[in-house]
């Protein structure tokens, strides 16, 4: 999931900046970085979601009783004020 939400932002800052890519692309013709700026309005961001249920919309069972076991072991080292790593 943290290559989405990175793909996300990269997106968003060249919506809204004029693009990220100014210092890398300085050889591109205008014509091309408005291409690419044009594109990239088309795509449709959906934000990443942390919650379990969210997560587990699109699995399999296998997947779901994982996520299902680290998220109560989470919460077992958390009740008892300890720190959990996954």
């Amino acid at each position: 999931m943290g290559g989405r939400l990175y793909v996300a932002k990269v997106i968003e800052k060249a919506k809204t900046h004029g693009g990220p890519f100014q210092h890398v692309v300085r050889r591109w013709q205008d014509t091309e970085k408005h291409y690419l700026l044009e594109a990239l309005e088309k795509v449709s961001i959906i934000p990443v979601s942390y919650d379990p249920a969210d997560i587990c919309a699109g699995c399999n069972n296998r997947l779901n009783v994982l996520v299902e076991a680290l998220v109560n072991e989470k919460m077992d080292f958390e009740g008892d004020d300890m720190v959990f790593s996954g």
